[in-house]
């Protein structure tokens, strides 16, 4: 995956591309997007999507928060820019890489609120 940014919820391209992926009766608590991808958190799951930059591919991952298993923050390193939340469901695991350390910190809390 790429690097993460939050996106504001209100953000209608993005917003409108997540919300043809809903599911009757579910609606989106944040979204957190870079150019091409993003992972949307919504009242019943997590999304995640990446784009191919260079086509029109896509690769959509949905995962119930009952289906996770862990969820794991990784932060400092010497000359780490990137911090990277680990998802772990089944016998997949997911990463996400944000910029800022804030935005991985609030996409890793609210995973965990889901969860407990």
């Amino acid at each position: 995956m790429g690097f993460w940014k939050k996106f504001e919820t209100d953000d209608p391209r993005v917003a409108q591309e997540v919300e043809k992926l809903l599911l009757p009766g579910e609606q989106i608590e944040a979204l957190y997007a870079l150019i091409t991808d993003y992972a949307a958190i919504t009242n019943q799951r997590v999304l995640f999507v990446e784009k191919e930059f260079h086509s029109s591919e896509q690769v959509i991952s949905s995962i119930t928060f009952r289906c996770i298993s862990s969820v794991s923050l990784q932060k400092g390193g010497f000359m780490k820019f990137a911090k990277t939340v680990y998802v772990q469901a089944g016998g997949g695991r997911h990463s996400v890489s944000f910029m800022s350390g804030e935005n991985a910190h609030a996409f890793y809390c609210a995973l965990m609120q889901k969860m407990v």
